[in-house]
């Protein structure tokens, strides 16, 4: 791709809005199609102040977290629904959200949240916040609450992942992410947004130190990723103690830029993890339970 303003060619793994990008759709489009033609039902969303959602502020992750819950309740709920049947009927409340998640009010359709880079910060927080604890990293007094505990929200899928947190950053980082915030000095950019904008962007220790409470998890990442290192995504996978399951491929940090046949490969993987834990099983062809 050709950087318009100086003519210089970016690599891929450095293309603006990857995800929300022409490009970036048509690859999302397509995963989201292989996912609902395996049976799965698929909710995308833009991130606050993006797309056509409204609000700003859409680096704190931690927000993020608590947007995809609040997504879930209304699921349950119906507030603020309105949807459009296949036989052209308007569905609003209730009767939309018995249209999508079935008529239980606390039960209803399995659901798992899907993120890719800045999606699995937001998608590991939602975790954290459902199964370990509920805690305002983003104000200057902490204060935690106890988890939300919606049994219905059965797993993660991480995709180029950053859900390790802090601790595990590349020991060789590039000039680009030293000037950024994802180089050397993570860690203090971590510690002033928070202190001086009070934003969650990169997620702290917290999400990793949580990640055993999780029922399950599905990890994919590039080898050559410099999100954090393949050791933090190890650590990762070998806390979780229900179904999991994790996929390397040679590549850099996003999806879109992996070769295709790779892509299929983490989606084939994807869907017989997601398929194993609705169907309650112990165990599913490459996956794993249980410390590796």
């Amino acid at each position: 791709m050709v950087d318009p303003k100086t003519g210089n060619t970016i690599p891929n793994d450095d293309w603006p809005n990857a995800t929300t990008g022409v490009k970036g759709q048509a690859v999302w489009r397509q995963v989201w199609f292989t996912l609902h033609q395996a049976g799965f039902d698929v909710l995308a969303l833009d991130r606050r102040g993006v797309g056509i959602s409204g609000g700003f502020s859409d680096t704190n992750t931690l927000q993020q977290g608590h947007d995809l819950l609040k997504i879930v309740a209304d699921l349950r709920t119906g507030a603020g629904m309105r949807g459009l049947t296949s036989a052209g009927q308007v569905l609003t409340g209730r009767p939309a959200a018995a249209a999508i998640r079935g008529e239980a009010r606390d039960g209803g359709l399995p659901i798992f949240f899907l993120g890719s880079s800045r999606g699995t910060m937001s998608s590991s927080w939602a975790m954290t916040i459902n199964y370990d604890n509920d805690c305002s990293y983003d104000l200057p007094t902490i204060t935690c609450k106890p988890p939300l505990r919606d049994p219905t929200i059965r797993g993660a899928i991480l995709i180029a992942d950053f859900s390790s947190g802090v601790g595990y950053l590349e020991e060789q980082t590039t000039p680009k992410d030293d000037g950024r915030g994802p180089g050397r000095d993570r860690g203090l950019f971590i510690g002033g947004i928070e202190l001086e904008n009070n934003i969650v962007f990169f997620p702290s220790s917290a999400t990793l130190a949580g990640i055993h409470t999780w029922p399950s998890a599905f990890f994919a990442r590039g080898l050559w990723c410099y999100a954090d290192g393949l050791e933090g995504e190890m650590d990762a996978y070998s806390r979780v103690n229900g179904l999991k399951d994790l996929v390397v491929v040679r590549g850099p940090h996003a999806f879109e830029t992996w070769p295709p046949e790779e892509k299929v490969r983490v989606e084939e993987r994807m869907i017989a993890y997601a398929k194993a834990v609705v169907l309650n099983q112990k165990r599913f062809r490459g996956g794993g339970r249980g410390p590796i």
